[in-house]
């Protein structure tokens, strides 16, 4: 189940919204969890985890939007290259 979890959260994670990642993660694993008798905040941390290490890794990410907006940069495209 933990793996499984950690799995979803890091696919979802790819989108780049911390939000929507969190309402995707909790409202498909949290009702599983409960019924298994498992500790809800283990969803939280997973989430967690797998949404900081590649939020701020890519470059659609939330980090990397706020500083192209402040330094007022174009954000690179794949038709640039």
């Amino acid at each position: 189940m933990l793996l499984g979890t950690a799995v979803l959260a890091l696919l979802v994670a790819l989108d780049g919204d911390g939000t929507t990642s969190y309402m995707i993660i909790c409202s498909a694993f949290l009702p599983i969890y409960r019924h298994l008798g498992m500790n809800p905040l283990i969803v939280a941390t997973i989430a967690t985890m797998a949404l900081g290490t590649l939020s701020g890794t890519t470059p659609w990410g939330g980090a990397a939007t706020r500083g192209i907006s402040v330094l007022h940069l174009n954000a690179p495209s794949a038709s640039s290259t």
